[in-house]
């Protein structure tokens, strides 16, 4: 039988084997060689691809800068251009006043020349003729308006020495020592004259004369007879009269006066910064070639940095130090006068002309000068009453000498909205305090404040000064060329504001009586912003008022620049507040912003919101009624470097040419007024 068959299978031998594996081995390594290659070469299209994208954003950075190079350019010769106009017209008008102070022939002294001023003072003190009460407080008008003249010279210090200031700042005491010494004189002479002046039912003297700036009333206890409460109609100002004063020689002044000589002399007026501790920097390694790194140093610029525009850096925003007086000191960077200061002295009544057949014995009063009565409340020092004084004799002690009850009818130039804050001036620590005053009461619709005072002196009423911040909005629309309105929403008062050419005036609201002499009264911005705060209409934070109210400060390089912007561009756009603003950091600013070109209300859909940062300026796809905030930009309208280059591109024909139209004495009374306000910081 033959052999069976394998199927055609033939054994490998040992080699063929061994060489099949080499064989195999050879072309998995081909594989994997060609796996690397690729991966390689993929690598390498991959960073080609990398380093082509990299190279296209430089490139359109590098466009983006050098476009923003020419913008912020551009935009900074308008500002400067404007900035200089002002600068020339300033100049002139202080040359022109100069010469009209120099050219004056009314009398009056140069206060801004010591030898001038020194002489006038000196003068006026050894001037000892009688003149009427009228005439007398005239001539202390004068002196004020020499104060205010040299204020105004040191609020403009452009050629001023510091001998220049330091002359001012010595003339401006002297001045003010002066009136006080001219305003007691005053005094004085009519409680010489008590019996000639004294009322015809009450056989008291009752004597009032005012002049611009003072208001003087004086009561003179002429009867000594035990009286009610005594009021000064006229001022709405009524006084208890302690019985322990009924039957001395007293009298008692109270003056008005709406300048206030007396605060900048309290350290608690003046911001206190933090001081910064400064941190020795650590030594820096040295680099491993100096040779190249002196050279990275001192060598050209690079062309990027040639392309780009140079902002300055924003400062570091300041930190500032918590009040550190005593409880009873008032704060005046929390607190402020409205309605100015109030003396309330206690006087002797000197002795009056007596009348012996034909003569008239009057007696001389050395030296002549009013002697205040000193008084002050047992209440005010019951800590020095004697623990083992029983109290009935304690209460009995009390009562001697009462406090003072007050009833004032605030002035209807000056507008509380929340309970006065009585204060008195401390002369020994030189500080208003508020310790001293008892039953204050405030009632609104009456305006009438009152209180009992254990002090007689100097008195003033104080009001929060942030009561109307933060505010709910703010809006400013055209109402022309060079002409638009302000509106602030605060937190206790609605106030618009009109801006025409370079004066502005209050148009709302016109039914408080307080703003009445203010309503459409033209004045310079910086007038107005001083009648508003002296009416008790604080809406101008101060440097440090971020340390009373709650708001998310914004960079202040950024911020002045979009008020700059919205002041070039507001005859032809409106701007308000948006909600998103709260929430955006400090870096980006988020407002409203529509073209208008009629003089009407904007609807909610013509708004639009804008994005502003150091670098760039947009308009978003975002709505004020949006759930949520979004950078997308708005449809075929590109970021822009400013607000200003931003507008001109989305502007109508109209809109673009009224921009080219507005006066460079406009844009500074908006931008004067948005700076003051900073709204887009406490809105």
């Amino acid at each position: 039988m033959p052999p069976k068959n394998d199927g055609g299978k033939k054994k490998l031998s040992k080699a063929e084997k061994e060489k099949m594996k080499k064989e195999e081995a050879e072309r998995k390594a081909q594989e994997e060689e060609e796996a690397q290659r690729k991966a390689v070469e993929e690598e390498k299209k991959h960073k080609e691809m990398e380093m082509l994208q990299a190279e296209e954003r430089k490139k359109i950075e590098k466009e983006e800068k050098k476009h923003r190079k020419v913008q912020m350019n551009e935009l900074f010769e308008i500002l400067d251009a404007n900035k200089n106009a002002l600068q020339e017209m300033s100049t002139k008008k202080l040359k022109d006043m100069k010469w009209a102070r120099y050219m004056k022939c009314d009398g009056s002294p140069d206060p801004t020349v010591p030898g001038e001023i020194n002489t006038y003072i000196n003068l006026r003190l050894e001037n000892m003729d009688k003149v009427s009460s009228s005439e007398a407080l005239q001539l202390v008008e004068l002196d004020n308006k020499l104060i205010e003249e040299l204020d105004f010279w040191l609020a403009h210090p452009q050629d001023l020495t510091e001998s220049n200031v330091a002359n001012y700042k010595e003339a401006i005491t002297d001045l003010q020592k002066l009136m006080s010494t001219k305003l007691n004189d005053v005094t004085l002479d009519i409680l010489c004259k008590a019996t000639e002046l004294q009322d015809n039912e009450t056989y008291n003297l009752q004597y009032t004369v005012k002049s611009e700036n003072i208001y003087l009333c004086v009561w003179g206890n002429l009867s000594k007879k035990r009286i009610k409460p005594f009021e000064f109609v006229e001022k709405g100002f009524t006084f208890d009269i302690p019985k322990v004063l009924a039957l001395t020689d007293c009298a008692i002044r109270v003056m008005f006066t709406k300048y206030d000589h007396l605060s900048f002399k309290s350290k608690a007026l003046y911001p206190k910064q933090k001081k910064k501790v400064i941190e020795e920097p650590e030594e820096a390694p040295e680099p491993k070639d100096e040779e190249e790194e002196t050279k990275k140093e001192e060598g050209e610029p690079s062309e990027e940095a040639e392309d780009d525009f140079e902002d300055p850096s924003t400062p570091e925003p300041a930190e500032w130090e918590d009040f550190d007086e005593d409880d009873d000191i008032i704060d005046l960077r929390a607190y402020h006068i409205v309605g100015g200061v109030i003396s309330f002295d206690l006087i002797e009544l000197p002795p009056q002309p007596k009348q012996v057949n034909t003569w008239t014995i009057t007696a001389q009063i050395s030296p002549h000068e009013v002697r205040h009565i000193p008084y002050i409340a047992d209440n005010a020092n019951l800590s020095l009453i004697q623990k083992e004084v029983k109290e009935g004799q304690e209460e009995k002690k009390r009562e001697e000498r009462p406090p003072i009850s007050i009833i004032y009818k605030l002035p209807e130039d000056s507008m509380f909205v929340d309970e006065p804050l009585p204060g008195r001036w401390d002369e020994d620590i030189q500080h208003w305090r508020q310790d001293g005053f008892t039953d204050v009461k405030f009632d609104e619709e009456k305006r009438i404040v009152q209180f009992k005072t254990s002090y007689f002196g100097k008195l003033a009423l104080f009001q929060d000064a942030h009561i109307n911040m933060p505010f709910q909005s703010w809006e400013i629309r055209p109402r022309g060329i060079n002409n638009a309105i302000f509106t602030i929403i605060a937190a206790v008062i609605d106030i618009q504001i009109e801006i025409k050419d370079n004066l502005c005036c209050v148009i709302q609201p016109t039914d408080k009586i307080e703003l009445q002499p203010l309503i459409e009264k033209w004045m310079k911005p910086e007038e107005l912003i001083k009648t508003l705060k002296r009416t008790g209409i604080d809406i101008f934070p101060a440097e440090d008022s971020s340390k009373f109210v709650n708001v998310q400060n914004k960079d202040t390089l950024l911020e002045e620049r979009i008020y700059q912007q919205i002041a070039l561009t507001s005859s032809s756009m409106a701007y308000s507040w948006s909600k998103w603003n709260s929430e955006a950091d400090k870096r980006a600013i988020i407002y409203l912003g529509s073209e208008s070109l009629n003089d009407e209300s904007l609807l909610e859909e013509d708004w639009s919101v804008f994005k502003s940062t150091k670098t760039r300026a947009m308009k978003l796809k975002v709505s004020e009624i949006s759930e949520n905030f979004s950078d997308e930009l708005a449809e075929d309208i590109e970021f822009q470097s400013n607000l200003y280059h931003l507008t001109k591109i989305f502007l109508s024909d109209e809109g673009k040419a009224r921009l080219e139209k507005t006066d460079f004495q406009y844009v500074d009374c908006v931008e004067k007024l948005l700076i003051a306000t900073k709204v887009l910081t406490y809105a």
